[in-house]
């Protein structure tokens, strides 16, 4: 259900059993425990930190998982959400995750694990303003904003640094 490559080629996927499995892009398995095994429904988003170190993983059980895999096994925070998660991004210093929910509202919350700080996991902001599930989430270039697309048919500009909505995009017919 969902798909990533890691900044060093290495490939995660996620499936409506709830798994993560690491890979190498020759096909075999990448790391020696490769089953990432933790959500209890499907796992409908994923994506690598931008150094790589840490995969990032959204479930239709209302979680979103920060796994850092390890010679010894993996670490994993795991931050609740009020309704299922449908996308995640990293800011592009990898300090920060946003999720995009079913329920059409966004959490930005802080990667601990990027700096091996202990975990935080409450929200740093929710951002409100959809009016149907938050389908897709990505951040700028610049790392100055986040932008979500919704059902809604919408597109949402945020500010990274306060989580204010900056502007919505209107154009589309159907959902983004």
């Amino acid at each position: 259900m969902a798909v990533a490559y890691s900044p060093g080629g290495q490939i995660v996927s996620g499936s409506g059993d709830g798994r993560l499995i690491v890979w190498a892009p020759s096909g075999g398995a990448a790391w020696a425990g490769s089953a990432l095994d933790g959500h209890s429904d499907a796992v409908t988003a994923v994506t690598y930190s931008p150094d790589g170190r840490l995969i990032a993983s959204g479930s239709h059980d209302q979680t979103m998982r920060l796994w850092r895999l390890s010679e010894r096994g993996h670490d994993v925070v795991r931050f609740l959400h009020t309704a299922g998660v449908t996308s995640i991004a990293y800011s592009r210093d990898g300090s920060r995750v946003v999720s995009g929910l079913e329920d059409g509202s966004l959490c930005v919350w802080q990667a601990p694990l990027a700096t091996d700080a202990p975990p935080t996991t409450v929200p740093l902001w929710t951002l409100l303003g959809h009016s149907g599930p938050v389908c897709s989430v990505a951040c700028s270039p610049d790392g100055a904003t986040f932008v979500s697309g919704s059902k809604d048919t919408t597109l949402r500009l945020w500010s990274a640094s306060d989580g204010a909505q900056l502007r919505t995009l209107q154009g589309h017919t159907q959902s983004v």
